[in-house]
């Protein structure tokens, strides 16, 4: 079983100037925050072959699919799909804070998703890389 977290944050001020629409009208964006001592959490572990279903990924309700670009969750199809993960896997997720807290808890997700992935299919993550995928993730893929 693989284990990841990634920290929850606070934001000060500037939410919402990172945001695509903004940047293009502004040039930038700027945001003042810090993370702090509560996490997102997300376990990756074989798919029990008993299972029905090849993959399942347990949050605040669960999927159960048998290709990855079937999952509901765009974050979860699109990372699964872009790795090229053909293996049964069982997904699950959890936090010390509730989601929609306005802490950040949909890009702490992403990223300890793509660490714990990166980690599954032993490919080398570095920070920069990690970030980078995430924002792609957030931004790109999730907003159009």
């Amino acid at each position: 079983m693989i284990l990841s977290k990634a920290p929850l944050r606070v934001s000060f001020l500037g939410g919402g100037t990172d945001n695509q629409e903004f940047i293009e009208n502004h040039s930038y964006g700027c945001i003042l925050g810090t993370t702090i001592d509560r996490f997102v959490y997300v376990f990756v572990d074989d798919q029990p072959s008993f299972e029905q279903s090849k993959y399942k990924f347990a949050y605040r309700k669960v999927e159960e699919v048998n290709f990855p670009s079937q999952f509901k969750h765009p974050i979860v199809r699109e990372m699964l799909v872009d790795l090229d993960i053909r293996e049964p896997l069982n997904i699950a997720t959890m936090a010390n804070l509730p989601g929609r807290s306005g802490l950040g808890s949909s890009s702490a997700f992403t990223v300890a998703l793509y660490s714990a992935l990166l980690s599954r299919v032993r490919l080398q993550k570095t920070p920069d890389l990690i970030a980078e995928y995430a924002i792609h993730c957030e931004m790109r893929i999730v907003t159009g």
